[in-house]
Formats: C-alpha cells, structure tokens, sequence
C-alpha cells in the first residue's frame, strides 16, 4: 500500500521497555521527527535524506521506523552501516533487535516478516545479516572494504557518520565505496539513502552532506500569535546562576514561552528549507503564520537531497535549562565547547583560532637570505606544507 513511514509507525511500531516511553510509537511525542521519516517514504522523489542532529534526540528512531517499514511493506535489499561492525552489531542487539522483538508484524516468535535465526542452515537471521520475506538487511562497517563490497543494495542507512574512518582498510572513503553499492537501484529511481548524525566540524562529514541539500529548519510556534520562529541557543534568555530559567520571546508579539511550552510550539511548527534559492534569497528568522506556505513550499536546492538540521533547542528529550547549565559548565574551553556545540546544540564546530593572518606572517619574512643558505645562529628549521588530494602546497 502507498504508505508514509510515519502512518506505519503510529500503526505498528512498539517501543520496547527499556525506551525512554515504551509501548505504542506515537507521532505527537516528537512532531519533528514526522517529515524526516516521510522524506524515507518510497514515494518521496528524493533519494538522499540527511539528519544532522544532537545526540539523544530520535535519529535512531527514524532509522528503526524506516527499516521496520522496509522489512513490513517495502522488502529489498538493505544495509546498515555504523563506524565499525561491532558498532552496527551493537546497534542491532541494543536498538534494531528488541524493536523487532516488540512489533507483532516484524517478530518471528509473534507470525511476523523476519525470519528466526537459523545460522548454521544460512536461511535464516545471522550476526551479519537479518533476514526478512523479501529482503535482507546487511550489517557494515565503515572501518571494514570487505563488508561494503559486492552487494546491490536499494535502502542504506549510514548512522554516525562524524564517526567513521575516512579511509577503509586503505581502499578509499568509505561513503564513496557505500555509493556503489547503491548504483544499480539509482540508475531506476529506486535508491533512498538515509545519513544521520551528530556533527563534529563544519564542512566535513554529516555537515557537509547536509550543506547539500534544502537545509531545512525546523520552525517552532509562538502559541500566542501563531508565528514561528527559527530559534537557536543564543536565543535563549535566562538567569546568570541556577535556577536559570531559560525562556524564548518571540520576536513578533513578545509572548514568553518556557519549557512547558514546547510541546504547543513543536506541535504549530514545521521545517522549512533555509537554503538560498536562484536569487540569494534566504528566510526571515520569524514568519507570520499568512506567510508560511510561500516559505515552506518553495524549491531550493538540488531537490534529490533533503537535508534537516536538529538544534538542542527543539529536541523533543531535551531542556532549555539543562542546555544552560552545560554552556555555562564549558565556558571558554574549547575542550568542552566542541562537545557541547556538536552533542547537544547539534551544530558543526569551528575552532577559534589565535594564529596571525597571513598577511602579517608575510610581513615578517626575512629576505636577506638566499635560497640554500641559513641566517648565521640557525640550529633547526621547521618546514610545514598542507597536504591536499591534487598536491602539496607550502
């Protein structure tokens, strides 16, 4: 049936009981996460769909509802790729394998799609491969070439992609050799490839990948005026000390909207793409409720790559006076601001540097020395050069 992930979640999905709310999956808890599984869904044009987000706050989910929705409605060959193959086995005993134990549709032991294990026959679920009727779901590992190779595969979910090595057993990037294992299924329009993440440095990994795509953001509500806003951290007002009381104004009609508010403001709110289109144009950071289809439907990007940015601030399992608290905690130490700003901000880090400009390295050069000579009481010269894919600069 022509289905959305997110509709065979609320149908289907069980969280077990070691989640955090376990029984039924109910869309309202995390309303953010509802068009992220959608963009997954086999009737979205696109085939790329990135999620950069803070840690803790529901990509895990997504993938688990979308391999669920795999194994249940749309059967084919699939791979999950962690950093390691411990890690993507890890995930499957921690994370994959108790949902499917707690799904009627998906459990063996209950009637449903999966088979049981039976690893020494090769029919049925092993450590490295999970069989269900009309597919299979492959277990990889950034750090391994053998485990990326061979395999034609339509549905790819590259978890912690911050994380992986950027060279497998010495046969190249690992993104590149997980590509080709989607060829075959994107020549027919039929791949769909999901990256989430936290991020770790701005322009690499799940940053960059993002930075392709619409670049959505996800707009919450004021529940006074209706109008949402794209709020981020440095939004926040509080306290200088605990209790800190964190609250956002809204920039429209100053209403005040505390943590208790959030569920109201995530449930009037939506993503809406914040790349710039043809002209330069970006969104405003607040939109009027009248105004929001021309924001939230126009077309920017190269369209076969959705891409969403999660912020702490709008994560579902997060508060805004515990965000504080760990800001305040960082300081200035960049030892604990990257963690602070990729973990729970959700954002690519970019370190602050203390380093001259050009420029006045240049001014400072001694140019009375030829070359293959040394100023009279040198001991020691250093020499640096920057080492990139088509030379060595220096």
């Amino acid at each position: 049936p022509q289905e959305k992930v997110s509709v065979w979640a609320e149908q289907f999905r069980i969280v077990p009981e070691m989640g955090s709310i376990p029984g039924p999956w109910h869309n309202h808890v995390a309303p953010e996460l509802v068009e992220v599984m959608d963009a997954l869904s086999p009737d979205h044009p696109c085939e790329q769909v990135v999620l950069m987000k803070p840690s803790q706050s529901g990509g895990s989910a997504v993938a688990e509802n979308w391999i669920g929705y795999i194994m249940h409605r749309t059967p084919g060959p699939a791979m999950y790729v962690g950093p390691t193959v411990k890690g993507a086995k890890d995930w499957v005993q921690e994370k994959l394998g108790p949902t499917i134990s707690a799904t009627p549709v998906l459990a063996p032991e209950k009637g449903g799609v999966v088979a049981p294990a039976k690893s020494r026959s090769g029919e049925g679920t092993t450590s490295e491969r999970i069989r269900f009727k009309g597919g299979f779901l492959l277990l990889a590992g950034a750090n391994s070439a053998a485990t990326l190779r061979q395999h034609s595969i339509r549905f790819m979910v590259r978890d912690d992609r911050s994380a992986w090595t950027d060279n497998a057993d010495n046969e190249g990037d690992p993104k590149d050799l997980s590509d080709a294992r989607l060829k075959t299924y994107r020549v027919f329009g039929l791949a769909k490839v999901f990256d989430v993440s936290s991020p770790k440095f701005k322009g690499a990994d799940i940053h960059a990948e993002y930075q392709k795509g619409d670049q959505r953001h996800y707009y919450m509500a004021c529940v006074e005026c209706g109008g949402l806003t794209d709020w981020d951290f440095e939004d926040l007002v509080h306290n200088e000390s605990a209790p800190y009381r964190a609250h956002l104004i809204c920039p429209l009609c100053q209403h005040v909207h505390f943590d208790a508010d959030k569920t109201a403001m995530k449930g009037g709110g939506c993503w809406i793409p914040t790349a710039p289109d043809l002209d330069g144009v970006l969104p405003p950071k607040s939109i009027r409720a009248a105004e929001l289809d021309a924001w939230r439907y126009r077309q920017v990007g190269p369209g076969n790559i959705v891409s969403f940015a999660m912020t702490g601030v709008t994560n579902t399992f997060e508060r805004w006076d515990n965000l504080v608290a760990r800001k305040v905690a960082a300081g200035d130490d960049p030892m604990k601001l990257q963690p602070f700003e990729n973990s729970d901000l959700g954002r690519a880090y970019e370190p602050k540097s203390d380093g001259p400009s050009w420029e006045v390295l240049s001014a400072r050069r001694e140019m009375e020395w030829s070359r293959g000579t040394a100023p009279g009481g040198v001991l020691y010269v250093t020499f640096t050069a920057d080492v990139q894919g088509d030379g060595i600069y220096w």
